[in-house]
């Protein structure tokens, strides 16, 4: 019969975490603050699902995925990805919220207003607004970077000058989409990267860069 120090022990056994992966800190505050699992990998059995997976566990700064960009000279491909509502996007120190207009509309209801919220880094609290009326027709980009050409500029010298863009593409059916583009409007890539959070389960795939604080895996 196990003695209640055996039981004991058993609880302590069984309530042991073992990381596979130890993403150090030199700063011992943040390193308390975030200590846990950040994310985890896993692989799904499922014939519709086959595959390596990533899972964000809501600890820390969160985890992004890089936005891919493809190719060299004219074979260059930009990284690009629609906006959606609550969307939260990492450049530098900066997160910036993406916030689709108005709120409460219907799926098939127009949203004509972006709103970005900035949080951390020198712009902390910032908020930018655009109409689709702004747009010119899809011929406005809305640049993001530190040079003061920049619609929306960061004092950040982790940023390129010109660190992404923001287009809206029309379609043949009178609908739009909000889309931004890692990089210059004329194809440059940032230096650094343009990242989005991991707020969904996410299938890896080859090639894929992820970042949790500032530890980069690919």
């Amino acid at each position: 019969m196990p003695t209640q120090d055996n039981q004991r022990n058993n609880s302590n056994q069984q309530s042991i975490v073992v990381n596979d992966f130890v993403i150090p800190s030199r700063n011992i505050q943040t390193a308390e603050q975030h200590r846990g699992r950040h994310f985890q990998i896993w692989f799904d059995t499922q014939p519709e699902r086959l595959g390596f997976y990533i899972k964000d566990l809501g600890i820390g700064f969160g985890v992004f995925k890089k936005m891919d960009t493809y190719g060299l000279g004219p074979d260059f491909q930009q990284g690009r990805i629609e906006l959606r509502d609550n969307m939260l996007v990492n450049v530098g120190e900066a997160y910036m919220v993406v916030n689709l207009l108005p709120e409460g509309a219907e799926e098939d209801e127009p949203l004509d207003t972006l709103k970005l919220k900035i949080f951390g880094g020198t712009n902390n609290g910032d908020v930018y607004e655009y109409s689709i009326e702004q747009m010119q027709g899809g011929e406005r980009s809305i640049l993001m970077g530190r040079t003061p050409d920049c619609d929306i500029k960061i004092n950040d010298k982790l940023l390129s000058k010109v660190q992404s863009h923001i287009k809206v593409e029309f379609y043949s059916d009178n609908s739009f989409k909000w889309v931004l583009f890692d990089g210059a409007v004329k194809g440059k890539p940032s230096t650094n990267g343009t990242w989005l959070y991991i707020n969904d389960d996410m299938k890896l795939y080859d090639g894929m860069v992820f970042k949790a604080n500032q530890t980069i895996f690919q």
